[in-house]
C-alpha cells in the first residue's frame, strides 16, 4: 500500500529529474529540492537561498477521511504544498533562470495530472503568493486521494 512518504518522494524525484540537462525544466537546474521531513531543514533552506537563490520545498501531506461510516476502507483526501522561495539578486544572476512565479507555472505543468502508484492523479489547485520581505515566495496547493484498507 502507498504511504504518504511515497507521495513526497515521487514529487521531489519528478522535479529533480526535470531539472537535469535535457529535462523538461532544465531552466530550473541548480534549485535545491527538499522535502519538509529533512533532518536539518532550516539549515538546508538557508544555505540554498544564500548560495543558489532558489529552494523548492515539498510540504508534509495532510488528509481528511472522506469515506462514509459504513465503508470498510478509509478514503483519504490528501493535500500538500510545494513552496518556491527565490532571492532574485542571487538566483537571477543567470539570465535564463525563471522567476519564482514562472517556476510555479512550470511546476504546475510537471505535477498536474501526475500519476503516482497508490494515489489518484495529482491536481494542482492553486498558486498563492506569500508576502515575504526577504524573498519571492509562492506556494502551490496539490490534492490527491487514496484508499486505505483496514489493518487486520
Amino acid at each position: 500500500m502507498a504511504q504518504l512518504d511515497d507521495l513526497m518522494t515521487a514529487i521531489a524525484n519528478r522535479i529533480t529529474n526535470a531539472q537535469a540537462a535535457g529535462g523538461s525544466a532544465a531552466s530550473m537546474a541548480g534549485a535545491l529540492v527538499v522535502t519538509e521531513d529533512a533532518h536539518d531543514l532550516k539549515t538546508e533552506i538557508e544555505k540554498a537561498i544564500a548560495n543558489i537563490g532558489m529552494c523548492i520545498l515539498i510540504g508534509q501531506p495532510t488528509f481528511d477521511q472522506t469515506a462514509t461510516e459504513f465503508s470498510p476502507n478509509a478514503t483519504l483526501k490528501i493535500t500538500t504544498g510545494v513552496a518556491i522561495g527565490e532571492v532574485p539578486i542571487i538566483w537571477r544572476t543567470v539570465a535564463t533562470r525563471p522567476k519564482a512565479q514562472n517556476v510555479a507555472v512550470i511546476l504546475t505543468q510537471l505535477l498536474h495530472g501526475m500519476k503516482i502508484d497508490g494515489f489518484v492523479n495529482l491536481r494542482v489547485t492553486r498558486s498563492t503568493f506569500v508576502p515575504n520581505p526577504k524573498r519571492q515566495l509562492f506556494e502551490l496547493t496539490i490534492e490527491t486521494s487514496m484508499v486505505a484498507p483496514p489493518l487486520a
